[in-house]
């Protein structure tokens, strides 16, 4: 942002601040979720559980609701417990915490969301959350994907600024 054209490697102003937003929501809605995971796993440690380090699921594929609601139950409770103490005790806190305290209540619909693979694809097409790379896709990428995939070659784009 200080650098000139630094904003243009990233889409422009529009795409960048749209972009930074975005990334401070999910911020604040991933961060409720991985507290209570990192938790789990913690006291998990202390009483002798072992640690399996699985692969990751990175490929665009959809996560149902029943897997979701499988793996974030935890998370729900914890934010309807929360949610439900501070209603009682003070609506108005509640209010407050909301920035905090959504991630837990919405970590089921938020996982299945973003998992969507047409959530990507938006976020892709509108240009939001790019890298630099996404913008002006370097020489030696292109180079990647046309041996790795014959005729189907990225846009060259110059930034816009």
């Amino acid at each position: 942002m200080l650098t000139r054209g630094g904003v243009a490697r990233y889409g422009g102003w529009v795409r960048f601040i749209a972009g930074a937003a975005i990334e401070l929501v999910f911020s604040f809605l991933q961060g409720a979720v991985s507290t209570i995971r990192t938790t789990i796993f913690m006291i998990g440690l202390a009483f002798g559980k072992s640690v399996v380090w699985g692969g990751q699921a990175r490929d665009a594929q959809r996560l149902s609701w029943r897997a979701a609601a499988r793996s974030l139950w935890p998370q729900m409770l914890f934010g309807a417990l929360v949610c439900g103490a501070l209603a009682l005790i003070s609506p108005v806190v509640l209010w407050w915490s909301l920035p905090l305290t959504a991630g837990y209540l919405l970590a089921v619909p938020f996982a299945v969301a973003t998992a969507h693979p047409a959530f990507g694809r938006a976020l892709q097409r509108l240009g939001l959350c790019g890298i630099p790379e996404d913008f002006a896709t370097p020489g030696e990428v292109s180079a990647v994907m046309a041996a790795d995939h014959p005729g189907l070659t990225p846009q060259r784009q110059e930034p816009r600024v």
